[in-house]
């Protein structure tokens, strides 16, 4: 009977401690992960704009094209890249 006292004295303090190392764990990958999260909307979200505000100034143009935001976000952000040439226009 004391045997089965001291096992299970052991196996509590080693389950609380099984606990906390993996409270801790958990606890700093859910901080990466927001982290991660956080730095991946601000960016997203700078892209957004910069996309929008381009696009705004695109539908503003006597000659402009079309392109979804996915092709935009892919372009470098000069306003040549989204007219079209004369020799576009004629070839």
């Amino acid at each position: 009977m004391i045997t089965n006292i001291g096992q299970s004295t052991f196996e509590n303090q080693l389950d609380s401690m099984v606990r906390e190392c993996v409270k801790g764990k958990l606890e700093t990958i859910m901080k990466e992960e927001m982290e991660s999260f956080l730095r991946m909307n601000t960016q997203n979200e700078k892209t957004k704009r910069m996309v929008f505000t381009h696009a705004s100034w695109i539908q503003d143009m006597a000659d402009w094209r079309i392109y979804t935001f996915h092709e935009i976000a892919k372009m470098s952000f000069k306003p040549s890249c989204f007219l079209r040439t004369n020799v576009e226009k004629s070839g």
